[in-house]
């Protein structure tokens, strides 16, 4: 089980605006996909400009996820608050990985770096079909990141150093 604590306060950011997009498509659990789209649309955090090196367009990949959150079935009540979300057994996985990439990596804080690691790690998603389509695979993105990490590319990110 993830310890909330560990959360970088990017990491909640984006768990907090996942349940935004949840409840924005009408959802009652946020998945892997709320996740995915949460990370790429942090502007602050290190994933957007992480995405600009790796030559990704953020723009059309934010597109593929939301037409896929679309046409996913709605089974909650829009407007609802961030306490009447569960989240999925597959995103609870993620957030267990994101602490595991943590670990490897010999961080303190589980950061939105950690999460977008998490989510590569999965297979057979529609998040990972979407990830794959770009060549995005775990690691390819975990050698860049630590790459830029060790070259302080992207210091201004907070969440690249943890």
């Amino acid at each position: 089980m993830i310890r909330y604590d560990r959360l970088s306060f990017r990491a909640k950011d984006a768990i907090q605006h996942a349940a935004g997009i949840t409840r924005r498509y009408g959802h009652n659990q946020i998945d892997t996909e709320h996740l995915l789209a949460a990370l790429i649309d942090q502007p602050k955090s290190g994933i957007p400009a992480l995405l600009v090196i790796l030559n990704v367009d953020a723009s059309n990949m934010m597109d593929r996820v939301i037409f896929n959150l679309k046409s996913s079935p709605k089974t909650g009540i829009p407007g609802g608050t961030i306490d009447q979300f569960s989240i999925t057994p597959r995103a609870r996985l993620v957030l267990e990985q994101a602490e595991k990439e943590a670990e490897i990596l010999q961080d303190e804080t589980i950061s939105s770096p950690h999460l977008f690691l998490a989510i590569l790690s999965e297979s057979g998603t529609p998040a990972i079909q979407i990830l794959d389509d770009y060549g995005l695979t775990h690691d390819t993105v975990f050698f860049i990141q630590k790459t830029l990490r060790n070259r302080k590319v992207l210091e201004q990110y907070d969440d690249l150093d943890g």
